[in-house]
């Protein structure tokens, strides 16, 4: 016994594994006599002394709990311990005396919600020696046909709502023990829901036909098990309809048509605990392509480093024609348009007597007729870019905008809410969202990559599909509470955590918060600055072969000047 509890409703209970168990009971001696109770592996007894010092992981953790505060305490202490991270049952024993199982229920719940636990159960024996479990939902008032609501009570949530079932029968009658049930599988058939974008073309779906990360697993999972199963298609919707009522597959697991249903949930992993398994999930901002004019082309695709290169060039031409070629200022720059528009006549190069000037003046031609070659490239670039385009690429793009309209998709409204405060159209229909978008102006429709392909919506002329705003990269399974294969399937979801893969798929969690990630829109010849350094190279270079024979020249004209005078 453990307390006034038999073998049997403990390994019930804990058989889920990853999650939180409140047990009301006025008194507990020999918690765990391990030979006795052979079902129950690798279970162990904590307070906060041996919590510290644990080391060892374990599937079950018992806890003793005196009061709310010291109840807060121990989580506080879990959350930095081995069997949090190895994703154990937590079992909490109270002794405090509970005269309203109702009362008992709230506050604990609404203790575990303060730490952000959602995953958790109370569980009660009431004055009429009857067994009440107790869980709730945090955001809305909607669970299986296994729950019942508390009319009387409410979670300390903007949604929250508590739910009870009266598990009496289920520990009074020990055939209907998990354990039981999966000793012989072999006449039995799960019920698997599929939720497709796009379905019409297949009459007959097999898991491993559907490509997202959650079917496959579930696919190893049919395997790990050796049952069979049948496959019921849905069309991807959001879980509530227009009046917040559950529909799709959600429906049908609610009212127990399926036991599990692979639809990836783009949600946050609000506790290490959870149970679910990562897969990508992107969302993009589809927005309206505007027209854009010949002078933004012109500004997108020019350099400015090239007016430097003009420039220089141009103050080059002039000192090397005026001061070395002894032309006038007039006609150097004559001389330098010409250059530039490739109409030059011999009148300059026919003055550079010397080699040296003449090297200065082809490197200093070279640098004109590059600035020359880059601005036809320019216009043909100008020509290149697209007449329509949109700015919205990032997050960064609208985040701070209050002129830009939000429609979100159902799925995707807590996310876009938590990082802006601007106001948000949800929709479920992403036509009617993009003809919103071309009857009124800065309209974003913000959806996921698997509606954009179940709608058949591409990159055009006319919508722009951005680069993944974020991506959310875990998904969960929606099931029955009383599901007869959810202890392996638990069982089987931990040992994908224990090996690394959920948390190295977790720690890749990404928002792409950085304008830079944007699209370049400019049109850079970068290719054209490894030749500008080449001529500059060369240019140095003829000015210095130019002084070394100006001053060969001086010293040849100083020398003859000796010889005559000593004549």
């Amino acid at each position: 016994m453990l307390g006034n509890w038999k073998s049997s409703e403990i390994s019930v209970l804990s058989s889920s594994y990853s999650t939180l168990f409140i047990f009301d009971m006025t008194g507990f001696n020999n918690i765990l006599i391990p030979t006795r109770y052979r079902r129950l592996k690798n279970v162990f007894k904590i307070n906060e002394t041996v919590l510290e010092k644990a080391s060892y992981p374990a599937r079950i953790v018992i806890i003793e709990e005196t009061s709310n505060n010291k109840f807060r305490e121990i989580l506080t202490s879990l959350r930095n311990s081995i069997f949090w991270d190895n994703q154990a049952s937590f079992l909490v024993v109270t002794k405090i005396s509970v005269a309203s199982c109702l009362i008992m229920a709230t506050s604990v719940l609404n203790l575990a919600w303060s730490f952000d636990i959602v995953n958790i159960f109370f569980l009660c024996v009431t004055s009429t020696n009857h067994h009440v479990l107790y869980t709730f939902n945090p955001f809305i008032s909607i669970a299986t046909s296994f729950w019942e609501i508390e009319v009387n009570s409410k979670i300390n949530t903007t949604n929250g709502t508590l739910f009870s079932c009266d598990i009496t029968e289920l520990f009074e009658h020990e055939d209907m023990c998990y354990f039981n049930k999966l000793r012989n599988l072999s006449g039995y058939k799960m019920l698997v829901g599929a939720e497709l974008t796009n379905f019409s073309r297949k009459s007959n779906v097999k898991l491993e036909e559907i490509p997202i990360v959650s079917a496959k697993l579930i696919r190893k999972f049919v395997e790990y098990t050796q049952v069979n199963y049948n496959m019921t298609i849905y069309p991807a919707l959001p879980p509530l309809d227009y009046d917040g009522k559950p529909q799709g597959a959600i429906q049908d697991l609610i009212n127990g048509t399926i036991d599990i249903c692979t639809r990836s949930s783009v949600i946050e992993d609000r506790w290490r605990m959870q149970s679910g398994f990562a897969t990508y999930v992107y969302v993009h901002a589809i927005s309206r392509k505007f027209k854009v004019s010949l002078f933004r082309k012109f500004i997108s695709a020019i350099d400015p480093n090239i007016f430097v290169n003009i420039g220089a060039s141009f103050i080059m031409f002039l000192l090397v024609s005026t001061f070395i070629l002894k032309l006038s200022w007039t006609t150097s720059f004559f001389e330098y348009l010409r250059m530039f528009t490739s109409s030059m006549d011999q009148r300059a190069f026919k003055r550079a007597y010397y080699s040296s000037e003449k090297i200065l003046m082809c490197t200093t031609i070279l640098l004109i007729s590059y600035s020359s070659a880059y601005f036809v490239g320019l216009f043909s670039a100008v020509n290149t870019l697209t007449d329509f385009e949109s700015d919205i690429d990032s997050i960064d793009d609208f985040i701070n905008d209050t002129k830009v309209k939000l429609y979100v998709y159902t799925s995707h409204v807590p996310q876009i809410t938590a990082i802006t405060k601007q106001h948000i159209v949800a929709f479920v229909d992403l036509i009617g969202c993009i003809k919103e978008m071309f009857h009124q102006d800065n309209v974003i429709c913000i959806v996921g990559t698997l509606v954009i392909n179940g709608y058949g919506i591409r990159e055009s002329e006319l919508i722009h599909i951005s680069k993944p705003l974020f991506d959310m990269r875990t998904s969960v399974f929606s099931l029955r509470p009383d599901w007869v294969l959810l202890p392996k399937l638990n069982d089987f979801l931990l040992r994908f955590y224990e090996a690394g893969f959920t948390q190295k798929l977790f720690g890749s969690y990404k928002i792409y918060w950085d304008a830079s990630e944007k699209r370049d829109w400019s049109m850079k010849i970068e290719e054209m600055f490894l030749v500008f350094s080449v001529l500059l190279a060369g240019h140095a270079l003829a000015i210095f072969v130019l002084n070394l024979e100006l001053m060969n020249r001086a010293n040849r004209k100083h020398n003859e000047s000796l010889a005559l005078s000593l004549k």
